[in-house]
């Protein structure tokens, strides 16, 4: 939920203070896209579990069969 406080324009809606010559508004929006992304990317790693999908045996044709109502 912390990414969604930089929808809150009235706490951003300001010039001062300057970085690179960009006005606040503008620096700290994209100072939040690797402030994101690392916390998507950390939240994936925690919730992604242990188990790797199954995947039949390359000869198991049965398996494979969509239809076969298994």
């Amino acid at each position: 939920m912390v990414p969604f406080l930089i929808l809150v324009t009235p706490w951003i809606n300001r010039v001062e203070p300057r970085f690179l010559g960009l006005p606040f508004f503008y620096w700290i929006q994209l100072a939040w896209v690797p402030v994101s992304v690392a916390m998507v990317a950390i939240v994936h790693v925690r919730t992604r579990g242990g188990r790797a999908p199954s995947v039949p045996a390359a000869n198991d044709v049965d398996a494979l069969d969509a239809g076969s109502g298994r």
